[in-house]
């Protein structure tokens, strides 16, 4: 509870006295004022003169004088009782169905890294344990590092899986395990340059830029994968001229070297109307775009500088210059269909045309909103009631539905926040309930639901609340 001085007026004493209270007020105020002087110079430094109100504590508040009649004094206690009691709350915490705790919350500085942050906080709280009575500890029951870890773990999964599948395409179509083990390997350096790009820029390694270099990957090898082709082109139809490896690398890569940066330049202008978005949309979706662009330049600089460097040292020239049986089976379905498609041109684009005028017509039902869901592992529920409601019936309510829903055992642990606390850094009323709900690791649930399940077995359980 925040301490507080009370001043407890009698009223039929202030009638004795034939005092109001605001009489009381004013005289409260007059003998604690702060008052502003003037300024003392010396030297180079000046110095500002105030005076501080001097009460100190109950017998100070007790021994103002209300009024003066006749040069004896009315004091303050002779109307008043004064004691020192809780300030009015509107807010609390309760958590586990168990009852009202102490809840801190770390505010992190706008533009602040959350995970240094939150090591900072981790390595600071066994100082502040230490000054802390024995039988109170701090529990940290929400923490962010969980969330971090899994934005990072998903983007790795993302970039691993992508990079081995990218691989195996490789050699499939190209054939040369050589040249796709060389495209493979055009992968960690432009992750390398973006990485580069991105500490320039000021760009955090966060969920959607990392998520941005994710969906890159396939993007990424593109420039990689035509230059290392047409190396390996020109190596194997002049594997017997005199010309030397350097110059007719140099030359296979001056062949595509154009349409390979008109091809990346063509894939960046698709993202140039995200750096236009605003408010939350641009603070979402601006990094992804400035790391996929900052990749797909990365990767067209390692196309033209290191993959040639790379295939002058371990690439060979193919034993044919046949097709492999990839892309011959490709060839196979495809040509087929190509010249079908020559053969009734009119037909091809007028169901083109069609194709391309039902999706203009599904713009209109489209949404405006296009947020991603983030699922951080844990839940939120809010729940709020008629705002004539008390705290004490709020908590009441609360710590009933804590009980409720640590019937669920994949909750792990819920802590309530109910309306507002003394520094109101969340402006609720009383009547609102903030319920903080942490889980178990889904690969611990032991009764088969999803996490879709689970939220709606809780909506289904709570609504028996009134």
């Amino acid at each position: 509870f925040v301490k507080q001085y009370q001043v407890l007026v009698d009223q039929n004493r202030l009638l004795k006295y034939r005092l109001s209270l605001a009489d009381v007020l004013d005289g409260i105020q007059r003998n604690n004022a702060n008052a502003g002087g003037d300024f003392i110079t010396k030297g180079w430094e000046q110095a500002y003169v105030r005076s501080v109100g001097l009460i100190k504590g109950i017998p100070d508040i007790e021994s103002i004088v209300l009024h003066a009649k006749d040069g004896t004094p009315v004091f303050l206690k002779d109307v008043a009782d004064v004691q020192v009691g809780p300030q009015t709350r509107q807010g609390a915490v309760t958590k586990d169905g168990r009852g009202e705790t102490v809840a801190g919350m770390v505010i992190m500085l706008r533009g602040a890294n959350s995970k240094i942050v939150v090591e900072s906080v981790k390595k600071a709280i066994p100082a502040i344990q230490d000054s802390l009575p024995k039988d109170v500890s701090i529990k940290p029951f929400y923490d962010r590092t969980a969330l971090i870890q899994a934005c990072v773990g998903t983007v790795a999964k993302a970039l691993r899986e992508g990079s081995i599948f990218v691989i195996i395409v490789l050699f499939l179509l190209l054939g040369n395990f050589r040249g796709a083990l060389i495209v493979a390997l055009s992968l960690p350096f432009t992750a390398f340059i973006t990485f580069l790009l991105m500490g320039w820029q000021g760009v955090t390694a966060n969920l959607m830029s990392l998520g941005g270099l994710a969906i890159a990957i396939g993007m990424v090898v593109d420039a990689s994968i035509v230059v290392a082709e047409n190396i390996a082109r020109h190596l194997t139809e002049r594997s017997g001229s005199s010309t030397s490896r350097v110059v007719i690398i140099q030359e296979a890569v001056v062949e595509v070297a154009r349409p390979v940066i008109f091809a990346i330049l063509i894939i960046i202008v698709v993202f140039v109307p995200l750096f236009t978005l605003e408010e939350m949309e641009g603070k979402m979706f601006k990094p992804l775009a400035t790391t996929m662009c900052f990749a797909l330049l990365g990767s067209l600089l390692v196309a033209l500088t290191v993959v040639p460097v790379l295939c002058s040292l371990f690439m060979k020239p193919h034993k044919t210059t046949r097709d492999n049986l990839s892309i011959r089976l490709l060839k196979r379905a495809y040509f087929p269909i190509l010249a079908l498609a020559l053969r009734f041109r009119w037909a091809t684009i007028s169901v083109s045309v069609v194709i391309f005028l039902a999706t203009i017509s599904l713009i209109p039902r489209l949404g405006t909103e296009f947020l991603p869901q983030l699922d951080e592992g844990a839940l939120a529920i809010n729940v709020v009631r008629l705002p004539s409601a008390s705290l004490e019936g709020s908590i009441a309510t609360g710590t009933a539905m804590e009980k409720r829903l640590l019937k669920f055992t994949e909750i792990k642990t819920v802590v309530t926040k109910t309306g507002r606390a003394e520094i109101s850094e969340d402006p609720m009323g009383p009547e609102q309930n903030d319920f903080v709900i942490m889980l178990h690791p889904e690969n611990e649930w032991k009764t088969g639901r999803s996490k879709e399940t689970l939220v709606a077995a809780i909506k289904e359980d709570l609504n028996a609340v009134p």
